[in-house]
C-alpha cells in the first residue's frame, strides 16, 4: 500500500527511546517524501481509556512511568469520537500529586499501575500504553480540523531536563 504519512508518539517518555522512535519517523518520512506527524504519548492512552469508558463526559486521568518514583500525568475528556482535550497537564508528578489533579472517572496508563494509590477508589482500566490505531485516529481528527496543509508537531515532550550537563569547566591535563 502506499504511504501517505507517518504518525509518532512525541512523548513524554525517557529521552533514548523518544529521540530514537522520532529519528525512525524522521529518516522514513524523508525517505518517502511524506510528512511526518506527531501525537503525544498521553492523548493515545487516554483516546483508549474514553472508548473504553463509552461516556462522552467522562473524564480519565492517564498516568505513565517517568522513573524516580515519579510519574507523567494529564487529565482529558473526549473531543468528539477520535480526539481528546487536555485538562491538566502534561507534567512530571509525584503519584500523590497527579492523584491532585482533579476530579476523574476512571485511571489508565502504567502509573497506575506501578502506584496503587493512583487508581484507589477509582475505576482502573487496561490501557497501559497508547497503541497506533489511536494515535492515527487523534492525528487524522486534528489534521480534518487544521485544514488540508497542517502538520502535526513531531518535536520531543521532553518534560524534564537531561541529566547530563556538559561541564563548563576546563579538564586539567597531567
Amino acid at each position: 500500500r502506499r504511504l501517505d504519512a507517518v504518525v509518532a508518539a512525541t512523548g513524554p517518555a525517557p529521552f533514548t527511546g523518544l529521540r530514537a522512535g522520532l529519528v525512525t519517523a524522521r529518516a522514513l518520512g524523508r525517505a518517502r517524501g511524506i510528512p511526518v506527524h506527531g501525537v503525544p504519548s498521553l492523548d493515545a492512552v487516554a483516546r483508549a481509556a474514553l472508548d473504553e469508558l463509552a461516556d462522552e463526559g467522562a473524564t480519565v486521568l492517564v498516568t505513565t512511568d517517568a522513573r524516580r518514583h515519579e510519574v507523567y500525568a494529564a487529565r482529558y475528556r473526549a473531543r468528539g469520537a477520535d480526539d481528546v482535550e487536555c485538562l491538566d497537564g502534561p507534567a512530571v508528578l509525584t503519584p500523590e500529586a497527579a492523584v491532585a489533579l482533579g476530579d476523574v472517572d476512571a485511571v489508565a496508563g502504567s502509573g497506575a499501575a506501578l502506584y496503587p494509590q493512583i487508581g484507589e477508589g477509582r475505576r482502573s482500566l487496561a490501557p497501559v500504553s497508547g497503541d497506533a490505531c489511536a494515535q492515527v485516529r487523534i492525528a487524522m481528527a486534528r489534521l480534518a480540523h487544521a485544514g488540508p496543509d497542517a502538520t502535526l508537531s513531531a518535536e520531543p515532550l521532553y518534560l524534564r531536563h537531561a541529566d547530563v550537563q556538559v561541564s563548563s569547566a576546563r579538564k586539567r591535563v597531567r
